[in-house]
């Protein structure tokens, strides 16, 4: 099946946003992120090790 994300996401407006860059990926989530947030990754594989790089800079954006 072939369908394109960010088309399927377009209808949500400011509610959902595309990041085709890890690093991008990483940075977004962390400025949204607040203490007491629960935050749920689902993935098939190692995702180009979102988890640990997400951890890592979640630890370093920490006060």
């Amino acid at each position: 099946m072939k369908w394109d994300v960010a088309d399927a996401m377009r209808p949500l407006g400011s509610l959902a946003t595309v990041q085709a860059d890890l690093h991008k990926l990483v940075t977004a989530l962390v400025a949204e992120a607040r203490p007491g947030d629960h935050l749920v990754l689902m993935s098939n594989g190692s995702f180009g090790g979102l988890h640990e790089h997400l951890l890592q800079a979640l630890r370093a954006a920490a006060p």
